[in-house]
């Protein structure tokens, strides 16, 4: 997998309002500006080795140039210290056979973690997660459940991270 960098512009607008209507005074400093964030290289690749026909280990990694990543807000240059990061994960997926109404179909069941460290130079700051899924996968239609659960580690918060998704895979066959 590879994503270039590129540039996310955006057209800004700040109003400033100073009123006293006793005083009969009514400032306004309105600006507008183009800002932009300049997002940076991405590179990964993972690995898929079929252990057995109903058991699979997974994983990835990826590079991510934040130590290049910039932003421009009303015309100034935005401190962003970043460092260059590598996010990785792995797990297993074992395949249940099952019937429904009469035909063959599977239900996946995925187990694995991920680490995703954070670019922030001045802090060295990692969520570790959980991930999960299962979900049912017919002749043409597979629908799955998938979530992780973790915290971060280093900054001192002891952040939580949450998510759940679900997808829906209908194939044409001819």
């Amino acid at each position: 997998m590879v994503r270039s960098p590129y540039v996310k512009k955006g057209t800004g607008r700040s109003l400033l309002h100073y009123e006293v209507p006793a005083q009969g005074t009514d400032i306004r400093i309105d600006a507008e500006a183009t800002n932009s964030c300049r997002q940076p290289w991405v590179f990964g690749a993972g690995i898929s080795y079929r252990i057995t026909a109903a058991w699979s280990f997974v994983a990835d990694v990826a590079y991510y140039g934040w130590s290049r990543y910039r932003v421009m807000s009303f015309d100034e240059p935005l401190d962003r210290s970043f460092r260059d990061i590598v996010k990785a994960g792995a797990g297993v997926e074992y395949l249940a056979p099952a019937t429904m109404y009469g035909r063959s179909a599977r239900i996946p069941f995925r187990l694995g973690f991920s680490l995703d460290p954070q670019p922030m130079s001045t802090v060295d700051s990692t969520y570790r997660a959980l991930t999960f899924g299962t979900g049912l996968e017919l002749r043409s239609l597979a629908v799955d459940l998938s979530g992780s659960f973790g915290r971060e580690k280093g900054s001192g918060h002891s952040l939580k991270t949450q998510k759940i998704a679900l997808s829906v895979r209908y194939v044409f066959h001819e």
